[in-house]
C-alpha cells in the first residue's frame, strides 16, 4: 500500500510537472523569454520529484545494526566529544581537555555507536559515551577534599597508561535511545567489575540523574557522607 502512493503521488507530480514546462507552447502567448523558460524550468523539477517519489520505495535502504560499545580512538574521539558536548553543552570540559586526558591515559573513554550500512557502503553514528578516570593519590584527595571537579582534572590527578590507580572515578554517562543506554549502562557496570577485578580500589561517582543514581544504587555505591543513597549530585563511593 505504501508503494501504491508514492507511485500514485509521484505519477501526479509527474504529469503536474510535464503540463507546466510545457505551458508556454500550449497556450502561446507571446511574452519575455525568461518568463516561459522559468516556467518550464519549474514543470521540469516537479517533473522531476515526481519521479524520485516513483523510484524512492525500490531503493536499498539504509540498515542499522544494533548499538555496540568501543573504546575511544584517536580517529573516533573527535566524534565523541562533539556527541557529548552536545549533551552537556557548557557543562561539559573542552576538547583540549579532553585530547590531553585520552593521550595520557587511553582506556578511559568509551562510545556507543550504531552502524548504517547500504550494500558495500557504511558509516557509524555514535549514541552513547561513558568515562572511567583511574586516579592518582593527589586526584583522589582532591576529589574527597571537594577542591576539583572532574572537568578541571589535570594530568597529575590521573594515572597514566600501565599505571595502578589510587582509585576510579565514573565520569561522564551518556545516551541518545533507549537501546543505547540500556548498552550504554551494561558495559558501564560490566567494565567497572573489570578494573576493580584487576586492582581492587574504591569506585567513585557523582548522579547527577535519576537513572544514575538508581543505577549506582543497584550496584552498591553508598554516599560516601554516610546519607545513604537517596540524593543526587553527592559524591558516592562502592567498597571493592
Amino acid at each position: 500500500m505504501e508503494r501504491r502512493r508514492y507511485f500514485e503521488s509521484g505519477f501526479g507530480l509527474t504529469t503536474i510537472g510535464g503540463f507546466i514546462a510545457g505551458l508556454p507552447v500550449i497556450i502561446a502567448i507571446p511574452g519575455p523569454k525568461i518568463a516561459a523558460t522559468a516556467l518550464t524550468g519549474s514543470g521540469v523539477v516537479v517533473g522531476i520529484l515526481g519521479i524520485s517519489l516513483v523510484a524512492l520505495p525500490f531503493l536499498p535502504r539504509w540498515e542499522e545494526d544494533d548499538p555496540t560499545v568501543m573504546r575511544v580512538t584517536r580517529n573516533n574521539l573527535k566524534n565523541a566529544y562533539s556527541f557529548c558536548n552536545g549533551v552537556f553543552g557548557a557543562d561539559f570540559s573542552s576538547f583540549n581537555s579532553a585530547k590531553k586526558w585520552f593521550y595520557h591515559n587511553k582506556k578511559m573513554f568509551f562510545i556507543v555507536v550504531k552502524t548504517k550500512h547500504k550494500g558495500p557502503a557504511s558509516y557509524q553514528v555514535v549514541t552513547g559515551f561513558f568515562s572511567i578516570f583511574p586516579l592518582t593519590d593527589e586526584g583522589l584527595n582532591m576529589l574527597l577534599g571537594g577542591q576539583v571537579e572532574p572537568t578541571s582534572f589535570s594530568l597529575t590527578h590521573i594515572a597514566p597508561d600501565f599505571t595502578a590507580p589510587a582509585a576510579y572515578y565514573v565520569g561522564a554517562i551518556a545516551s541518545k535511545g533507549g537501546k543505547s543506554k540500556g548498552v550504554a549502562l551494561g558495559a558501564l557496570i560490566e567494565r567497572v567489575r573489570q578494573f576493580i577485578e584487576a586492582v581492587p580500589v574504591r569506585v567513585y561517582t557523582r548522579p547527577t540523574t535519576k537513572d544514575g543514581l538508581r543505577a549506582a544504587r543497584q550496584q552498591g555505591f553508598e554516599a560516601v557522607d554516610g546519607s545513604g543513597t537517596k540524593d543526587m549530585n553527592k559524591l558516592y563511593v562502592r567498597e571493592p
